[in-house]
């Protein structure tokens, strides 16, 4: 029934209002965190479904004139609900200033440090909003510019001064939106609690609808004027505003609560531009009079006094009266509104006097010619239902008539006609109130019918209402409850992935550190261009740390930190072994160590710092900045050592030269020997043919053989030493011609040039003496010819390589070089070969002699004695062989170890 389904809307709207006073009391709680999105959430419905609850009258409950932080969020709840609440909210929000006012006057004066000024430019901002949606209720909480424009897309064009009034507003209201966050970036960093940041999220979304809706009415503008001076100051103050709301932008972009929960807009650094360009300006009524425009927050007095005179709702349609445009009074206004209603009432009234005349006066005529026409019917129908009595009674009376006087007949026949003209008349009453009795009852039982079925529609209605009231309310319940639930789970996910992230974050920060405090070896294969590439990479991963840093994603910055330790640790690596192998300064060694510890610990320093707090961007970017000068220290001690490597590099080049020139000098000393030595050879060999019985030892000729075959090495040698200082000459003229700045200074190369230059021109000197020593002795060692004119061999195919490194691959003096090696390497076969014939000669002779001795008559006990004798010696042999080799193997690991 009715009364039941009434009942049940109060209990519901009963409960509905303590959950609301419970969401109130528990989203302006006295603490340090953010009002619950789920409390607001609550309030923000309720103002959908219960249009009777009042929020103010709650808010009036809690200890806003005595705890700040309840004010505080008192006012960003408020803030919320008239961005999303439902229209009759902001309708009703213009009651409560005076309960705002008196609140932020309150806090204004209190001089509570953390909370009051915040409270005190929050409330000016709330006050403006108000003020602003009261004086254009075309413009709902959220500043929607899409509803806007379908709101107004049919209203009249309205004059200039009306647009320009309404972009003032605008333009207010967004002053007071960076009064009140500049409140709140003016505290510091440390007490940015959660409940002072929260108000940012409704201050950003609000800042930007303001700025849509600015932006569009200045291009409406720009259509309808030819000069850009019509704004009267208003561009200028749009400019000026702009550099405002982008930083204002910037700093709300740097804290993690805002970016979480809305994406801040981004402004470009210069604002928008405008051009008046007048193509609607034939279309833009002229007022009548100057209209002035006046400030948002000016007229809020008497507008408080006044509040039936509504301000104009949007610039696009024009209201009745602006008085707040034009300049009059409230009561001036009332008095002219009073007048045009009177005035349009007594013409109305006037109208319809005329009207019920003219009504009255057909009437009267109709009725009198029914009248007569029913007299007449009934005159004739009395004639016809008359009985022969009657007729005769009626012919009786005419006779009587005939014989009355004419003034009796007269009178009698008047007294008759009004008779009969009275019945008619009440006849004819008595019919229409009839008529109209049924017509009415009809009406009346069709519009019972109608009531009745309207009635049973409207309880099926409220039956059906209140079992959908029914379902949703359970239906909201659960889904609140659902949604208390999910965001339980959000939050402790939300919690179990920031401890996930910092536990994350730790382990790759010890790691780095490990990495870091490792035992760190020299590398030797370091080199200054290496470490400087090192350098490099140092530089761009510490650039990541700090981007890393600005953007707060501690994941990104853990891996720059885990690449950047891994550098730092080839990088110290390589900066010693640079210091330790390239150079034997020790003023540039200790200068490249301390910047290499000095930058290693710079690394750490960041590593310390990221560990401490990930979020602290300040004490981040001046431990990265720091890195960066000390890493730029280290590079500058590379650049010196790679500058005293080219003046080494010069120097080792000239010495090169030297020793090729020394080498070649040598060679030509050997070649004179030789030649001396041939002679003598000669002189032998001549004294021999003359006296064939005389002279011992080595054979003449197998002496020539080997001394000619020495002067072919000797001679090829030389072509090669020659050649080789051609190549170095070159090479010289090469380095000089490129501004005397090789590409690379190598000086391994050279120090290969001068050793194999050495070698060369020693192993060629113990080759002339060996040959030298053939000349005369008595037995010809060939083992030492053998190898030394190897070791010849070998060292002309080093030289050849060193010089084959530096040479052009297209090099005639590197072709002839190589030809000239290629010659030694023949003269070497060939002294081999001589050498090795003579040695085999001379070892038949004497094996053939010792076969003698050994076979000739001995007895057996004395062939066994040389059988053991030359076991004995076979074994001493093989056993100087093993220790031959073993020296051998030693002296080579010597020299290898010396290096």
């Amino acid at each position: 029934s009715p009364r039941c389904l009434i009942a049940a809307a109060a209990v519901h709207t009963m409960y509905g209002q303590k959950d609301k006073e419970r969401a109130v009391h528990k989203s302006v709680a006295a603490d340090s965190f953010a009002p619950k999105r789920k409390h607001v959430r609550k309030i923000i419905v309720d103002s959908w479904q219960y249009g009777k609850i009042n929020i103010l009258h709650e808010l009036a409950k809690e200890p806003m004139l005595e705890k700040s932080q309840v004010a505080f969020k008192a006012f960003t709840v408020i803030h919320k609900l008239l961005q999303e609440g439902a229209p009759r909210v902001l309708q009703r929000s213009y009651a409560w200033l005076p309960f705002i006012a008196r609140v932020e006057h309150h806090w204004a004066r209190s001089g509570e440090p953390q909370y009051g000024p915040l409270v005190a430019a929050y409330g000016h901002f709330l006050r403006s909003k108000i003020t602003f949606h009261h004086k254009h209720p075309l413009i709902i909480g959220s500043l929607a510019l899409d509803d806007y424009k379908k709101k107004i897309q049919n209203q009249p064009e309205v004059p200039l001064q009306y647009r320009l009034q309404m972009l003032s507003h605008l333009l207010d209201l967004q002053d007071s939106v960076i009064s009140a966050q500049a409140a709140i970036f003016r505290q510091r960093r440390s007490d940015l609690s959660e409940a002072k940041v929260a108000c940012l999220v409704p201050l950003v979304v609000e800042s930007d609808a303001v700025y849509q809706i600015t932006v569009h009415h200045m291009y409406l503008i720009c259509d309808r004027i030819e000069n850009l001076e019509k704004f009267g100051g208003l561009l200028e103050r749009f400019n000026s505003q702009y550099d405002a709301v982008r930083v204002f932008y910037d700093n709300a972009r740097g804290i993690k609560y805002v970016n979480d929960l809305i994406k801040v807009p981004f402004l470009p650094a210069d604002s928008q531009s405008f051009e008046a360009v007048g193509a609607m300006k034939h279309l833009v009524p002229q007022e009548e009079g100057p209209v002035q425009v006046l400030p948002l927050m000016d007229v809020e007095k008497y507008m408080s006094e006044s509040a039936s005179a509504p301000p104009p709702e949007n610039p696009d349609a024009r209201p009745a009266s602006t008085s707040y445009d034009r300049g009059v009074t409230a009561e001036q206004l009332a008095q002219m509104q009073r007048q045009e209603e009177e005035r349009k009432e007594q013409e109305r009234r006037q109208a319809e006097l005329k009207a019920e005349q003219g009504r009255r006066a057909a009437e009267q005529q109709q009725q009198q010619a029914l009248a007569q026409q029913q007299r007449e019917q009934a005159q004739a129908a009395m004639m016809q239902h008359m009985t022969p009595e009657q007729q005769a009674r009626h012919a009786q009376l005419v006779g009587e008539a005939a014989r009355m006087s004419p003034e009796e007949v007269a009178t009698h026949v008047m007294k008759l006609q009004n008779d009969q003209m009275m019945n008619a008349q009440w006849n004819h009453q008595l019919q229409a109130q009839l008529m109209g009795a049924s017509q009415r009852i009809m009406e009346l039982e069709k519009l019972l019918m109608e009531r009745d079925a309207e009635i049973l529609h409207w309880k099926q209605q409220c039956q059906q209402v209140s079992m959908d009231r029914d379902r949703l309310s359970n239906m909201l319940a659960e889904e609140s409850r659902r949604a208390t639930e999910l965001e339980d789970q959000l939050m402790e996910v939300n919690q179990r992935w920031s401890e996930e992230k910092k536990r994350n974050l730790e382990k790759k920060l010890s790691l780095a550190l490990k990495i870091l405090r490792d035992d760190i070896d020299a590398d030797p294969g370091a080199s200054p261009d290496s470490v400087l590439a090192l350098c490099e990479q140092i530089d761009q991963h510490v650039h990541s740390v700090k981007a890393g840093a600005s953007s707060h994603d501690t994941e990104a910055l853990a891996d720059e930190i885990s690449k950047m330790s891994a550098t730092a640790r080839r990088q110290n690596e390589g900066a010693n072994g640079v210091a330790q192998f390239l150079t034997d300064d020790a003023e540039l060694q200790g200068s490249i160590n301390k910047a290499n510890g000095e930058a290693a610990r710079a690394t750490e320093h960041i590593i310390g710092v990221v560990a401490s707090d990930p979020h602290d961007t300040e004490l981040i970017f001046e431990a990265c900045d720091a890195a960066l000068a000390l890493n730029e220290e280290l590079r500058e001690a590379m650049l010196r050592l790679k500058r005293a490597e080219e003046c080494e590099g010069d120097a080792m080049t000239a010495k090169a030269g030297e020793e090729l020139a020394t080498a070649a000098s040598v060679i030509e000393r050997a070649t004179q020997q030789l030649l001396e030595a041939k002679a003598r050879a000669d002189k032998e060999l001549e004294e021999r043919r003359k006296n064939p019985g005389s002279g011992t030892g080595i054979d003449v000729n197998v002496s020539s053989a080997i001394l000619e075959a020495t002067m072919a090495i000797t001679q090829a040698t030389a072509n090669l030493m020659d050649q080789a200082q051609t190549m170095q000459s070159e090479t010289a003229a090469r380095t000089s011609a490129m501004g005397g700045k090789a590409y690379k200074k190598d000086l391994v190369w050279n120090e290969g040039l001068v050793t194999a230059a050495k070698d060369v021109a020693a192993t060629v000197s113990e080759l002339v003496r060996k040959a030298n020593d053939t000349v005369g002795a008595e037995e010809l060692e060939e083992e030492h010819l053998i190898a030394t004119s190897k070791a010849v061999s070998a060292a002309t195919s080093k030289l050849v390589l060193a010089s084959r490194v530096r040479a052009s691959p297209n090099s005639d003096t590197q072709k002839k070089l190589e030809k000239a090696s290629s010659s030694v390497t023949r003269g070497t076969r060939n002294l081999v070969h001589a050498a090795q014939a003579a040695s085999t000669a001379a070892q038949l002779l004497k094996e053939e002699a010792e076969d003698a001795e050994l076979i000739g008559n001995h007895s057996l006990t004395a062939t066994k004695i040389r059988e053991m004798e030359q076991q004995a010696a076979i074994l001493k042999l093989e056993k100087d062989l093993e220790m031959a080799r073993r020296r051998l193997n030693r002296m080579r690991e010597a020299s290898y170890v010396d290096k």
